[in-house]
Protein backbone atom coordinates (compact mmCIF):
# COMPACT_ATOMS: atom_id res chain seq x y z
CA UNK A 1 0.00 0.00 0.00
CA UNK A 2 2.79 2.44 0.91
CA UNK A 3 4.52 1.69 -2.38
CA UNK A 4 1.37 2.67 -4.30
CA UNK A 5 1.10 5.94 -2.35
CA UNK A 6 4.73 6.76 -3.10
CA UNK A 7 4.23 6.01 -6.79
CA UNK A 8 1.10 8.20 -6.90
CA UNK A 9 2.89 11.05 -5.15
CA UNK A 10 5.72 10.75 -7.65
CA UNK A 11 3.38 10.69 -10.64
CA UNK A 12 1.05 13.49 -9.57
CA UNK A 13 3.47 15.83 -7.82
CA UNK A 14 7.05 15.17 -8.81
CA UNK A 15 6.58 14.63 -12.55
CA UNK A 16 4.58 17.87 -13.09
CA UNK A 17 6.98 19.76 -10.84
CA UNK A 18 9.96 18.49 -12.83
CA UNK A 19 8.22 19.50 -16.08
CA UNK A 20 7.67 23.04 -14.75
CA UNK A 21 11.29 23.33 -13.64
CA UNK A 22 12.48 21.98 -16.99
CA UNK A 23 10.29 24.47 -18.92
CA UNK A 24 11.54 27.38 -16.82
CA UNK A 25 15.11 26.26 -17.43
CA UNK A 26 14.52 25.73 -21.17
CA UNK A 27 13.14 29.26 -21.62
CA UNK A 28 16.53 30.62 -20.50
CA UNK A 29 15.11 33.66 -18.74
CA UNK A 30 17.07 36.59 -17.24
CA UNK A 31 16.55 35.51 -13.63
CA UNK A 32 19.28 37.72 -12.17
CA UNK A 33 17.97 40.96 -13.69
CA UNK A 34 15.48 43.33 -12.08
CA UNK A 35 12.92 42.91 -10.61
CA UNK A 36 14.56 39.76 -9.20
CA UNK A 37 14.10 36.01 -9.04
CA UNK A 38 11.11 35.90 -6.70
CA UNK A 39 9.06 38.46 -8.67
CA UNK A 40 9.93 36.81 -11.97
CA UNK A 41 8.99 33.35 -10.70
CA UNK A 42 5.62 34.67 -9.53
CA UNK A 43 4.99 36.33 -12.91
CA UNK A 44 6.03 33.34 -15.01
CA UNK A 45 3.85 30.93 -13.03
CA UNK A 46 0.72 33.10 -12.78
CA UNK A 47 0.58 35.17 -15.98
CA UNK A 48 0.31 33.98 -19.56
CA UNK A 49 0.90 37.29 -21.36
CA UNK A 50 4.05 39.33 -21.90
CA UNK A 51 4.05 42.71 -23.59
CA UNK A 52 6.49 45.51 -24.14
CA UNK A 53 6.05 48.98 -22.67
CA UNK A 54 8.01 52.06 -21.66
CA UNK A 55 7.26 51.66 -17.96
CA UNK A 56 7.98 47.97 -17.41
CA UNK A 57 9.98 46.60 -14.50
CA UNK A 58 11.43 43.95 -16.83
CA UNK A 59 14.32 45.43 -18.91
CA UNK A 60 13.92 42.88 -21.72
CA UNK A 61 10.32 44.08 -22.22
CA UNK A 62 11.20 47.71 -22.95
CA UNK A 63 9.81 48.92 -26.29
CA UNK A 64 12.59 49.24 -28.83
CA UNK A 65 12.79 52.07 -31.33
CA UNK A 66 14.67 52.29 -34.61
CA UNK A 67 15.51 55.03 -37.09
CA UNK A 68 15.44 52.89 -40.23
CA UNK A 69 13.15 53.69 -43.15
CA UNK A 70 9.73 52.18 -42.44
CA UNK A 71 9.72 49.77 -45.40
CA UNK A 72 13.15 48.44 -44.45
CA UNK A 73 12.11 47.87 -40.83
CA UNK A 74 8.91 46.12 -41.98
CA UNK A 75 11.01 43.81 -44.13
CA UNK A 76 13.32 43.01 -41.20
CA UNK A 77 10.30 42.27 -38.98
CA UNK A 78 8.85 39.78 -41.50
CA UNK A 79 12.24 38.14 -42.01
CA UNK A 80 12.73 37.84 -38.23
CA UNK A 81 9.32 36.15 -37.87
CA UNK A 82 10.24 33.71 -40.64
CA UNK A 83 13.71 33.01 -39.22
CA UNK A 84 12.20 32.21 -35.83
CA UNK A 85 9.95 29.65 -37.52
CA UNK A 86 6.79 31.40 -36.39
CA UNK A 87 3.66 31.02 -38.47
CA UNK A 88 2.89 34.37 -40.08
CA UNK A 89 -0.89 34.78 -39.87
CA UNK A 90 -1.45 38.20 -41.38
CA UNK A 91 -0.24 41.74 -41.68
CA UNK A 92 -2.43 44.83 -41.40
CA UNK A 93 -2.12 48.53 -42.18
CA UNK A 94 0.61 48.22 -44.81
CA UNK A 95 2.77 45.97 -42.60
CA UNK A 96 2.49 48.06 -39.44
CA UNK A 97 0.85 45.22 -37.50
CA UNK A 98 1.94 41.60 -37.84
CA UNK A 99 0.22 38.61 -36.24
CA UNK A 100 2.07 35.33 -35.82
CA UNK A 101 1.66 32.05 -33.96
CA UNK A 102 4.48 30.40 -32.04
CA UNK A 103 4.35 26.72 -31.12
CA UNK A 104 6.19 26.07 -27.85
CA UNK A 105 8.91 23.43 -27.91
CA UNK A 106 8.04 21.44 -24.80
CA UNK A 107 4.28 20.84 -24.90
CA UNK A 108 3.48 22.26 -28.37
CA UNK A 109 1.13 24.99 -27.04
CA UNK A 110 0.17 27.80 -29.41
CA UNK A 111 1.01 31.37 -28.43
CA UNK A 112 -0.22 34.43 -30.34
CA UNK A 113 2.26 37.22 -31.03
CA UNK A 114 1.33 40.70 -32.24
CA UNK A 115 4.05 43.03 -33.49
CA UNK A 116 3.04 46.65 -33.96
CA UNK A 117 5.12 49.34 -35.65
CA UNK A 118 4.30 52.91 -34.71
CA UNK A 119 5.93 56.12 -35.92
CA UNK A 120 6.99 58.50 -33.18
CA UNK A 121 9.01 61.60 -34.01
CA UNK A 122 11.99 60.42 -36.10
CA UNK A 123 11.81 56.82 -34.95
CA UNK A 124 9.62 53.76 -35.32
CA UNK A 125 8.56 51.93 -32.17
CA UNK A 126 8.43 48.13 -32.29
CA UNK A 127 5.89 47.00 -29.70
CA UNK A 128 5.14 43.32 -29.01
CA UNK A 129 2.53 41.33 -27.17
CA UNK A 130 2.74 37.57 -26.78
CA UNK A 131 -0.12 35.63 -25.19
CA UNK A 132 -0.70 31.96 -24.52
CA UNK A 133 -4.02 30.55 -25.68
CA UNK A 134 -4.33 28.25 -22.67
CA UNK A 135 -3.04 28.06 -19.15
CA UNK A 136 -2.73 30.35 -16.18
CA UNK A 137 1.05 30.76 -16.32
CA UNK A 138 3.32 30.55 -19.35
CA UNK A 139 6.54 29.59 -17.50
CA UNK A 140 8.21 32.55 -19.21
CA UNK A 141 7.55 31.37 -22.76
CA UNK A 142 5.98 34.65 -23.88
CA UNK A 143 8.84 36.68 -22.46
CA UNK A 144 11.24 34.36 -24.27
CA UNK A 145 9.35 34.94 -27.57
CA UNK A 146 9.84 38.69 -27.20
CA UNK A 147 13.52 38.33 -26.28
CA UNK A 148 14.10 36.01 -29.27
CA UNK A 149 12.31 38.37 -31.65
CA UNK A 150 14.29 41.43 -30.57
CA UNK A 151 17.58 39.49 -30.76
CA UNK A 152 16.89 38.38 -34.34
CA UNK A 153 15.61 41.83 -35.35
CA UNK A 154 18.73 43.48 -33.91
CA UNK A 155 20.91 41.02 -35.83
CA UNK A 156 19.05 41.82 -39.07
CA UNK A 157 19.37 45.58 -38.52
CA UNK A 158 23.03 45.48 -37.38
CA UNK A 159 24.58 42.34 -38.87
CA UNK A 160 28.12 43.56 -38.10
CA UNK A 161 27.39 43.97 -34.37
CA UNK A 162 27.83 40.26 -33.63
Amino acid sequence: MLTKVIILIFLFIMVPLMMVIFALWMNDLPWAKAPGFKTRLAKYTTENIASTSFDTNYPELNIRQYTLPEEQLQSHVIRAVNELGWELIQTFNDGKTVNAVVTTKLLRFKDDVMIKLEKKDNAILVNLKSASRVGKGDLGANTRHIINFYEILERKINPSSL
